[in-house]
């Protein structure tokens, strides 16, 4: 399907020069390429476009977009996973090989992240009916403030960074990716009919993926090109690196609360039925 081979090379083209593009000194090739996915983007999006007016079958039915729920809800699921799994992989490499952490001693960081993600899972659907998509609003400030308070943290603390320093950050933003979460399919999938919700949900498993993809790809070329300009792989040049790299982790947080704004407070409540906890 001409759909499949055109995402398929926008993916490519924009994945093969954010992994490999440092590494291979960023020849002219690569950086056209890495320039090629934007008209990619487009022509695949006309192309499916075009199958969904002529009623044929598209990879991605385009008149989903045209619910403001879905078409507001997906940047922030990939935001939210860009800027996640961007953390957590710049994260585990600036504590195992820069701090030298033992891969225990990781987890348990993880752990405090986990601590704040499960409570604030837990939490969020009886905020819901109270706060509506200004829960969201209050997950993105609470995202940022973790990883400000944790960029604060590591300056102070250097090389004898410990689990207990860096406990309570991780916890803030484990809360606000919990509070960020919890709702989130609710809302893209509120707008949209009950028939086209299959359709949805696909999309949303797909988005989710490219933006793992995207994350560890972009926010490890970063730290690694941070890191490939210390004159030496020391503990302090990993610090350094991870220091550098973290102002760029708290842009998705900013944009998606930037984004929430496009949501109507009317759109945002009703998913409140779903997500009640006596239903």
């Amino acid at each position: 399907m001409p759909g499949v081979g055109l995402i398929s090379l926008f993916l490519v083209s924009l994945i093969l020069p954010l992994a490999e593009g440092q590494q291979l000194g960023w020849p002219t090739w690569i950086i056209l390429l890495l320039f090629a996915s934007v008209p990619l983007l487009g022509v695949f999006v006309l192309y499916e476009r075009r199958r969904t007016d002529a009623g044929a079958d598209p990879l991605v039915d385009m008149d989903l977009f045209k619910h403001r729920s879905f078409a507001v809800g997906m940047p922030l699921v990939i935001l939210y996973y860009v800027g996640a799994s961007g953390l957590f992989f710049t994260f585990v490499l600036f504590l195992q090989s820069g701090l030298g952490f033992s891969p225990i001693d990781s987890g348990l960081a993880f752990a405090a992240i986990n601590t704040g993600f499960i409570t604030a899972s837990l939490l969020g659907p009886r905020l819901i009916p109270r706060l509506g998509n200004r829960l969201l609003s209050l997950a993105y400030v609470l995202q940022a403030a973790g990883l400000i308070w944790t960029m604060f943290t590591v300056t102070s603390y250097g090389t004898g960074l410990t689990l207990y320093e860096l406990a309570a950050p991780l916890i803030v933003f484990g809360l606000g990716a919990g509070f960020a979460l919890s709702p989130l399919l609710g809302i893209i999938l509120s707008g949209v009919p009950s028939q086209d919700v299959g359709a949805a949900s696909g999309v949303v498993s797909t988005s989710i993926q490219i933006g793992n993809t995207v994350g560890i790809s972009l926010f490890g070329l970063l730290f690694y090109r941070f890191l490939s300009s210390q004159l030496s792989s020391t503990p302090i040049s990993y610090l350094d690196s991870f220091k550098l790299t973290l102002p760029f982790l708290i842009i998705p947080s900013i944009s998606s609360f930037l984004i929430v704004f496009l949501l109507t407070q009317h759109r945002a409540r009703q998913i409140i039925h779903a997500w009640r906890p006596d239903r």
